[in-house]
């Protein structure tokens, strides 16, 4: 005998997530947030301007 293969249809997933898997959300008192430093934009943005000072002034 062969196995059964259940599914679950692509249009009813969203709403399975939704009803089973919501994360709650927690409350944070503002007294136990301290913010350091901001973060920077990183890497991604370092590159993209070494590409257009590449491409503006060119490579040797």
């Amino acid at each position: 005998m062969g196995r059964k293969l259940y599914y679950i249809p692509l249009e009813s997933l969203g709403l399975l997530y939704r009803q089973f898997f919501t994360p709650e959300a927690e409350v944070v008192p503002d007294s136990n947030v301290h913010r350091i430093s901001e973060a920077k934009p990183g890497l991604a943005l370092d590159l993209l301007h070494a590409l257009a000072a590449a491409a503006e002034h060119g490579l040797p």
